[in-house]
């Protein structure tokens, strides 16, 4: 009778110890895909802002123009559905945040500092200082830039800025 219980005993144990790991194993197949999918967002994010920068030749140099208004025709085409309920809230944000912004400035405007704040997608546990860039009338835009930051961080998805980029 007593080597029955401690057989149950074994496999309830067992069972325990499968169901823990299955249940791990879940969670972080979820973050992953979760992760994976911010990340797509984000990645076509950066192959709309580029396909938005004109370089124009003005006298024996050139000038970087971005399109605001071909941007956010751009950004509005992705879909951010399969991402999670809270980035895609954020996306939202931005959006309209840009929204408001191709409104302010009749449709393009110098390029260098909105390259410069979409930067470019990684996935990193390690967090880099982001330093604002003044613009005049990108408060909002900023704000909203920021906060898809540190939603997307929660993905454990990074944007890296130019500035935080390495040579």
């Amino acid at each position: 009778m007593e080597k029955k219980h401690s057989n149950a005993l074994y496999v309830f144990i067992a069972v325990v110890v499968v169901v823990g790991v299955a249940m791990i194993g879940g969670y972080w197949a979820i973050r992953l895909y979760e992760s994976n999918t911010v990340m797509a967002v984000l990645g076509q994010n950066i192959q709309a802002a580029k396909s938005c920068l004109e370089v124009r030749p003005l006298g024996g140099r050139t000038r970087k123009i971005f399109n605001t208004r071909r941007y956010v025709n751009e950004i509005h085409k992705i879909d951010p559905s399969h991402t999670p309920k809270k980035f895609q809230l954020a996306w939202l944000d931005y959006v309209q945040a840009w929204e408001r912004e191709a409104e302010q400035t009749n449709g393009t405007m110098l390029g260098e500092a909105y390259i410069g704040m979409l930067g470019v997608v990684s996935r990193s546990s390690r967090l880099a200082s982001v330093a604002a860039k003044p613009i005049e009338t990108a408060n909002a835009l900023e704000r909203a830039q920021q906060h898809l930051e540190r939603v997307a961080l929660e993905y454990d998805v990074r944007i890296i800025h130019k500035t935080d980029q390495q040579s």
